[in-house]
């Protein structure tokens, strides 16, 4: 059944990708897990390309996606060369685009979320130089309209600014966790604009949803609040 085996090699393919991670894997072996993670995921999206499971193929996609940004310093020389990070906000607006394209309501507002925390570099090592907004719209094709109108967005503070507004909204449908995460991005973007009376109006929506958040998840967003303003 290529639902069934859709869902198992994705799953499997998450199971691994947090063990590595989490470092729970030694480093001899890390080269032939990443590999193991990729194999699988590939072989979900041909599992869910067979079932014509559109929800399946959008979530595979964007697993996809965030997996090639967060085992980056793990992937192999022939994956590596391809340009990872785009290559992880490709996979992540594809996965988003076919869930709106088949009608499966708005798509999840983590996808724009990652491809905002892609973009900037987060959680690689110090300096990491944040890709040009324009570049990415060149290089993803028919996905680039995810990102906004041209001329209503033009950087990616103008997109972080969507996202919090929306986490804002009273009538919201984000989850404490997907706001708390929209704000941070933005947060971000406004720190490093200078914008710091934005900033700490910004910190203040995040911290103001942590009580709502399971303690593993306080204390990320603690930690990257902080970092933002540091």
């Amino acid at each position: 059944n290529s639902r069934i085996a859709c869902e198992f090699h994705n799953l499997r393919a998450l199971v691994t990708r947090a063990r590595l991670v989490e470092g729970r894997i030694a480093a001899g072996e890390r080269p032939a897990a990443v590999r193991a993670v990729l194999a699988d995921l590939r072989e979900a999206l041909i599992c869910a390309v067979e079932s014509d499971a559109f929800t399946l193929l959008e979530s595979v996609a964007a697993n996809l996606g965030y997996t090639l940004w967060l085992l980056e310093p793990w992937l192999p020389p022939d994956v590596a060369r391809q340009g990872s990070r785009m290559e992880a906000v490709r996979w992540i607006l594809l996965g988003e685009w076919l869930c709106q394209r088949h009608g499966l309501a708005a798509g999840s507002p983590w996808n724009l979320i990652n491809v905002c925390r892609v973009a900037r570099g987060a959680g690689q090592a110090a300096g990491a130089v944040p890709m040009s907004l324009a570049r990415v719209r060149e290089k993803v094709g028919v996905t680039a309209s995810l990102l906004g109108a041209p001329n209503r967005v033009r950087d990616w503070i103008d997109l972080s600014a969507t996202l919090a507004e929306s986490a804002l909204a009273a009538d919201t449908e984000y989850t404490p966790a997907q706001q708390a995460a929209a704000l941070l991005e933005h947060a971000w973007q406004l720190a490093g604009a200078g914008r710091w009376d934005d900033f700490e109006r910004c910190r203040a929506a995040v911290l103001a949803r942590l009580p709502h958040l399971a303690p593993m998840d306080q204390r990320f967003f603690r930690r990257e609040i902080h970092s933002a303003g540091a």
